[in-house]
């Protein structure tokens, strides 16, 4: 799943329940991935204006922004 900031401000990505983070610039595009272990698990996701939830069943999500993985708190403002 691919997502992208439209906002013109940083945004944060919360993995759960990990509660990893990962801050998107303006413009900027995500791909999640996750490893289904049964047909009924989907990403589910919750926006609240300043940041996005992601939810994945019980499979850890991994985070890549142009073919890298990502690490938790990639970009993460000084004061959040």
């Amino acid at each position: 799943m691919s997502i992208t900031n439209r906002s013109k401000k940083p945004r944060a990505v919360c993995i759960e329940p990990e509660g990893a983070d990962f801050w998107m610039l303006p413009e900027q595009t995500f791909e999640l991935r996750a490893e289904a272990t049964s047909a009924e698990d989907r990403f589910e996701l919750q926006d609240d204006g300043d940041s996005l939830q992601v939810f994945f069943g019980r499979s850890y999500i991994s985070v890549f922004c142009d073919g890298q993985e990502l690490e938790c708190g990639h970009q993460r403002p000084q004061t959040v």
